[in-house]
């Protein structure tokens, strides 16, 4: 296995000798040289004291690396530390390894073409100040390609709500938990922190499979005892066209569509007793999400009858029934749309 090596320890001189930091900003980076500084200067920012920031660059073939380097020197950010992989081993494997560096009581994963807003270290900390819980679950924007921290383009219905029908502040029901998280459909890493002894539980990030914060953060959240909603933006998310999210691989769609199977049961076998109308919204969940794959194929042209087989199986296997009791479910559940969009396909 390929342990990172070390480039640049983190200093402790942001906050006291031998004290662990409150926070851990975890940062994996391949192939975003143009994006670095922003990420960089955005979290420079911020009020860091007592908050240490990690680096991990996964075999950038660009000059990633060395400009990530140059920019912690130029800025001599003392609290960052810069790690790197001999190979790429992925995103997974990069958080993964940035977590087991890492010291701080709470954990913060962040992309490296993405950037802080203003002041969300100190937002926060004063959340966190207030209340004792495992996670704190935030919004975020979107924003334009070419955006940055000083002159920012907001996208289209650029600022995003991550839970649905959940009050801002703390909370510690899992079946508003479970509802909120899958009918907003935000499954982000970045926009939540997380306890270290929360992120200890189950498995972290599965390496060699895409869409992992749509497998892993629903899982994750089984262990979630109580959790504070913080309704203000921290993130601004930079829509590209390299991204994942746009890549239409069969491969990459059919995990989109099978991420999230089995959560419920994953959840009951920790101990949550899930209500069938809170069940409901993870299979309305797998039904948008082969929409959405779906029409991702016809906006490429690359509809077929095998891709059109292969995705329906993927979706039937997530359920564990039919495509036809979908449709009915859909119904009885109030959501005749779904039933009409899953016609189409």
């Amino acid at each position: 296995m390929d342990e990172p090596r070390c480039i640049k320890k983190a200093s402790t001189s942001i906050r006291e000798p031998d004290t662990t930091p409150w926070l851990s900003i975890l940062v994996p980076v391949y192939n975003v040289a143009p994006y670095l500084e922003d990420c960089l200067k955005s979290i420079g920012a911020q009020s860091l004291e007592g908050v240490e920031v990690l680096f991990l660059d996964d075999a950038s073939t660009d000059n990633s690396l060395s400009q990530l380097q140059s920019l912690v020197s130029a800025d001599a950010a003392q609290g960052f530390g810069i790690w790197a992989h001999e190979q790429n081993r992925g995103l997974s494997a990069a958080r993964n390894a940035l977590f087991s560096k890492s010291s701080g009581q709470f954990i913060w994963f962040l992309d490296s073409d993405d950037y802080l807003q203003p002041n969300s270290v100190s937002k926060l900390r004063a959340v966190l100040d207030e209340a004792n819980v495992d996670t704190v679950i935030f919004d975020h924007s979107i924003v334009e390609e070419q955006s940055s921290p000083d002159k920012e383009i907001l996208a289209r219905k650029g600022y995003v709500h991550t839970l649905q029908n959940v009050e801002p502040g703390r909370h510690c029901c899992s079946n508003k938990l479970f509802s909120g998280l899958f009918g907003r459909r935000r499954m982000q890493a970045w926009s939540r922190v997380f306890s270290r002894s929360l992120w200890g539980k189950g498995q972290g990030f599965p390496e060699g499979r895409y869409y992992e914060d749509v497998y892993c953060i629903p899982r994750k959240y089984a262990y979630v005892a109580s959790y504070y909603y913080l309704q203000d933006s921290l993130v601004s998310y930079r829509k590209r066209q390299g991204s994942i999210v746009r890549d239409t691989e069969l491969k990459k769609l059919e995990e989109l569509i099978s991420g999230v199977a089995g959560v419920d049961a994953y959840w009951l076998k920790n101990g949550i007793p899930l209500t069938q109308t809170v069940r409901n919204q993870q299979s309305i969940y797998i039904a948008i999400s082969y929409i959405n794959a779906m029409k991702a194929l016809k906006r490429e042209s690359r509809v077929s009858r095998q891709s059109r087989a292969q995705l329906r199986e993927t979706l039937e296997s997530a359920l564990g029934y039919s495509m036809s009791r979908l449709m009915l479910k859909m119904c009885l559940v109030g959501r005749p749309d779904i039933s009409l969009r899953l016609l189409r396909y």
